[in-house]
């Protein structure tokens, strides 16, 4: 079971990888939160139930397939799976053709000064922020990430507060 995004007792505490940041921005975050206490950062991504990213899209995509490979399928699960792809291809192949757009490299998923928080189990992204970072000094790097995370800390002491609202709300058996 992944923690709550709320960190209301250090064993409760979710555990977070940092993806490689622009200026290294990264190591600003890692010390920022562990500072804080907020997450637990760790460096084996096998640890990790959330990932903190700059970027998300199909470069961020390929990165979570080499870092956490899914087991292989059945036979009758690959079988159905090779069906189902070689249906989609035809009718994207298709859509291609009749449409002739052509495919061009997305600008979704990367903009300096964007910060994702990613659930790993599934891939959502459960909280961003963006805070330009016009400035590659240490000291400006290392402010700008105690940002990020003061933005983080009221976000799920939001959840938090909601939550405890909600149970106070439903009445109890």
């Amino acid at each position: 079971m992944v923690p709550s995004l709320s960190a209301a007792s250090p064993e409760a505490q979710a555990r977070v990888y940092l993806f490689r940041m622009k200026n290294s921005f990264d190591l600003h975050l890692a010390h920022r939160l562990t500072e804080s206490g907020l997450l637990t950062v760790v460096t084996d991504p096998q640890e990790a139930d959330y990932i903190l990213t700059e970027g998300v899209g199909p470069g961020f995509e390929e990165a979570m397939k080499r870092l956490y490979k899914r087991p292989e399928p059945t036979e009758p699960e690959k079988a159905k799976d090779e069906a189902a792809s070689e249906s989609d291809e035809r009718k994207s192949s298709s859509a291609m053709v009749v449409s002739g757009a052509t495919l061009r490299p997305s600008s979704f998923g990367r903009s300096a000064g964007t910060v994702f928080l990613v659930r790993r189990d599934d891939s959502t992204v459960i909280w961003s922020t963006f805070l330009r970072r016009h400035d590659s000094r240490e000291e400006m790097l290392n402010k700008n990430a105690g940002e990020v995370v003061k933005r983080l800390k009221k976000r799920m002491a939001e959840e938090q507060k909601a939550e405890e609202q909600k149970a106070v709300m439903e009445p109890n058996p």
